[in-house]
C-alpha cells in the first residue's frame, strides 16, 4: 500500500512547537518496563508521571494485545488519538504498515516521538476532533497522570484540531480514541472514513450518542478490553 501524499498545510502542523531541549531534559527521565518481548524496554517519561505509567503496561499485558486485535482483518493502518507517551504507539508499530499517532499536551509528545521513532509512524502533535481548527488541552487539574488530558475545540485554542475525514488516509483498519470523554466527537469528524474504510473502531467512553451513531452507521459492539469497547462492522 502506498500512502497519499500529506498536503504541505497538514505537514507543518506535524511539527510541535518550538521546544528548548535544555528545559525538557529538567522534565523528563528515563524508565525501564518491558511492554512485550522484542519492543525494548527504554522509555523517555516526564518526572514524578506514575497514573499514565502503571496502568496501561497492565491493561496492554493482560487484555488489549489480545482483544483489540480479534476482530482485525487488515494491517495497512491504524489511527490512533490519546497517544499518550507512546506506549501502544510503539505496539502498533509492530502489528500495522502505518500508524498515524495524535497526542495534543507538548510534553506527552515529546516522549512519544522519542519512545516511537520508527519511519512508519506518523506523530501529530494535535487533538482529534468533529471539526478542523484548533482546540484548547486542558492541563489544569493533571498533576500525577498525565493521561487525562482533556481537549475541547475552541476558536481561542492553541493545539491543531484534526479530523479523521480531513487525513484522506488511502485506507483504514483500525481506529482507537482514548480521549478522555471527547471519544463521540472524534467518531463525527471520521464518519467518511468508517463508512468507506469499516475499520475495527476501539473507544474508551461508551454513551447514548455514541452507541445510537456508530449503530446508524451499521456497527455493533463486538467485545470490550478492560474499559475499552470494540466496535466492528456488521
Amino acid at each position: 500500500m502506498q500512502l497519499r501524499k500529506i498536503k504541505p498545510s497538514l505537514k507543518r502542523r506535524l511539527v510541535p512547537r518550538v521546544v528548548d531541549k535544555m528545559n525538557v531534559s529538567t522534565l523528563v527521565e528515563i524508565r525501564q518496563k518491558e511492554l512485550e518481548p522484542g519492543l525494548g524496554d527504554q522509555w523517555m517519561w516526564p518526572i514524578g508521571e506514575r497514573g499514565a505509567w502503571n496502568g496501561p503496561f497492565t491493561d496492554w499485558q493482560t487484555s488489549h494485545r489480545h482483544k483489540y486485535f480479534d476482530a482485525l482483518k487488515g494491517t495497512d493502518l491504524i489511527i490512533t488519538a490519546g497517544a499518550n507517551m507512546g506506549v501502544y504507539v510503539r505496539a502498533y508499530a509492530k502489528r500495522f504498515k502505518n500508524v498515524y499517532a495524535f497526542e495534543p499536551d507538548w510534553l506527552n509528545f515529546y516522549c512519544m516521538s522519542y519512545n516511537t521513532p520508527c519511519k512508519h509512524i506518523y506523530h501529530f502533535h494535535a487533538a482529534l476532533g468533529p471539526r478542523s481548527g484548533v482546540c484548547i488541552v486542558d492541563e489544569d487539574h493533571v498533576k500525577q497522570n498525565r493521561g487525562t488530558f482533556t481537549t475541547e475545540y475552541s476558536p481561542q485554542g492553541r493545539v491543531p484540531m484534526f479530523t479523521i475525514d480531513s487525513l484522506c488516509v488511502p485506507k483504514c483498519d483500525m481506529i482507537q480514541l482514548d480521549v478522555e470523554g471527547y471519544e463521540y466527537e472524534a467518531i463525527q469528524g471520521a464518519e467518511d472514513t468508517i463508512r468507506t474504510f469499516k475499520p475495527v473502531v476501539i473507544i474508551e467512553n461508551k454513551n447514548r450518542f455514541l452507541f445510537e451513531l456508530l449503530t446508524s452507521w451499521g456497527y455493533k459492539e463486538h467485545g470490550k478490553s478492560i474499559s475499552d469497547y470494540i466496535w466492528i462492522p456488521n
